[in-house]
Formats: structure tokens, sequence, C-alpha cells
């Protein structure tokens, strides 16, 4: 509803990302789930074991979608109250959303 209301392309970007890491999350937790024996058995005595701890990668995947879905809930709160926003990034990767200073 607010993606055809509004017309930024950042809306349709954070609803994109939080939906991809959530669907990720969701990927990886299942796999998690049915292969917890085997996976746990990868982690002894690996240099690798930190790639096999599925659980932990569920809840950073899970974090990450509902932080840019945060973020675009804010993006369109801050738009329903009429200022003007700009989706910016820290690092390139981590978005947060900055209301213009209008002038008077």
């Amino acid at each position: 509803l607010y993606l055809k209301k509004y017309d930024h392309p950042e809306l349709r970007i954070l609803v994109t990302r939080a939906l991809a890491y959530y669907g990720f999350a969701f990927f990886v937790w299942n796999i998690d789930n049915n292969f917890c024996g085997t996976l746990r058995s990868l982690r002894y005595e690996n240099p690798l074991a930190p790639v096999f701890q599925f659980h932990a990668h569920w809840h950073w995947f899970a974090g990450f979608g509902t932080y840019h879905y945060m973020i675009f809930t804010t993006f369109i709160h801050m738009l329903e109250q009429g200022k003007e926003v700009d989706l910016k990034y820290i690092f390139w990767i981590i978005p947060y959303v900055s209301a213009r200073h209008m002038k008077t």
C-alpha cells in the first residue's frame, strides 16, 4: 500500500532486503532444525566451527530483517508527517533515515 502511495525506490529496497533477510533466516533455521546432529558433529575440532552455527546465523539474519523493516516503517512515518527524508548508509551497508532540514 505505501509502496504505491509514495514513489521512493528506497522503500522498495528496504522491504525487499527485509524479506530477503527473513527468508534466508527461515531457510537457515530449517537447515539447523533438520540437520542439527550433523551440524553439531561438524563443529568438533574444526577451525570452521562458527560457519556451522546455523542457529546463530538465524538470529543474525532475522535481526537484519527486523532492522530493515524498522527503517522502512520509520521512513514511512516521517513521510506521513510531511517531512522530507533520505535513506543514508553507514559503511555503505547499514541504512538509516535522515530528515532534511526544511528552510522557512
